[in-house]
């Protein structure tokens, strides 16, 4: 797995977490 689609699933995984997050509160 190299670098750029690590950082690209990261952000995409960070991006869900927050919607997540914010549906909940």
């Amino acid at each position: 797995m190299d670098l750029v689609s690590f950082l690209s699933l990261s952000i995409i995984v960070r991006l869900l977490v927050a919607n997540f997050l914010k549906g909940k509160i």
